[in-house]
């Protein structure tokens, strides 16, 4: 699978709004606070060097993994403001203040399909914490080389608690990502059960020289638009959309040369189906 072109990351509060304003159709997906981007638009805002780019750009069928980071520079309303906003104020601008002058933003990154998750989780985001909790042991060793007590236990103390925040996040990592291979499991079950289904199906198909087929040929339009029906939820992930998208217009077809008595088409889009599976 090839890499997708790197976006932009959208802040919590922009996506908030446009669900809001009825700009962006969104699912929830179980077991994640990840989100499917159904279809809608949205402005979004990057910086190339010291320059900031905007554009509107329409999003259709992209999953939207929530990350928080270190608060950027640029934020408009300086920290020394955001010191004197309560914890319910700052989780409106989706912002926690971990501890000091540590705040953290909740954005959305935007990622093509579930394979995409996966690699982001196995070559960014696990490695980024393990590296940083590697460099919290390292201070935590040398914290005891300080001649100031009073410096010492306060050292250790921020250090052992941003270690347990780091395996927290671990877990939460861990959840998601077990939740994301599990759809990729049942999305992949689904696709496999149609292509099983609709090879069982090509021996059903009339010849045209049997008698009595009338219901024969109901049940088989019955058959054949319920696999097309069953293969929309693969529409969701683009992993999986094109070979879905191109098998359900076969089915389409296939229910087309059905009504016509057209037994030789309706088979050979019913394979053509099965291939795109």
């Amino acid at each position: 699978m090839a890499k997708k072109e790197d976006t932009p990351s959208l802040t919590a509060t922009r996506v908030w709004k446009a669900i809001k304003a009825g700009s962006l159709e969104v699912k929830t997906i179980p077991g994640t606070r990840m989100l499917l981007l159904v279809r809608g638009r949205i402005r979004l805002t990057w910086r190339e060097g010291d320059k900031k780019k905007h554009t509107s750009r329409r999003l259709r069928r992209i999953y939207l993994n929530p990350r928080w980071i270190s608060l950027p520079k640029d934020y408009p309303i300086p920290i020394s403001e955001l010191y004197r906003f309560n914890k319910e104020e700052l989780a409106t601008l989706g912002i926690v203040c971990l501890k000091g002058n540590d705040f953290r933003l909740l954005i959305y990154q935007q990622l093509g399909d579930l394979y995409a998750l996966l690699r982001q989780l196995a070559e960014h985001i696990r490695p980024q914490y393990s590296r940083e909790e590697s460099n919290l042991w390292k201070l935590l060793n040398e914290a005891g080389s300080r001649k100031s007590l009073i410096k010492q236990v306060a050292l250790t103390g921020a250090v052992l608690e941003r270690i347990e925040q780091i395996n927290t996040i671990r877990t939460h990592l861990a959840g998601r990502e077990e939740a994301t291979k599990s759809r990729m499991r049942r999305l992949s079950r689904t696709q496999k059960h149609v292509r099983g289904a609709l090879q069982a199906l090509l021996e059903l198909v009339p010849t045209g020289e049997e008698k009595n087929i009338g219901g024969t040929v109901t049940g088989l339009g019955e058959s054949l638009l319920r696999h097309h029906d069953t293969l929309e939820a693969l529409l969701d992930d683009n992993s999986f959309a094109h070979c879905a998208r191109w098998a359900r217009y076969h089915l389409r077809r296939a229910r087309e040369c059905l009504a016509m008595n057209n037994f030789k088409g309706t088979n050979q889009h019913i394979q053509k189906a099965i291939k795109h599976l």
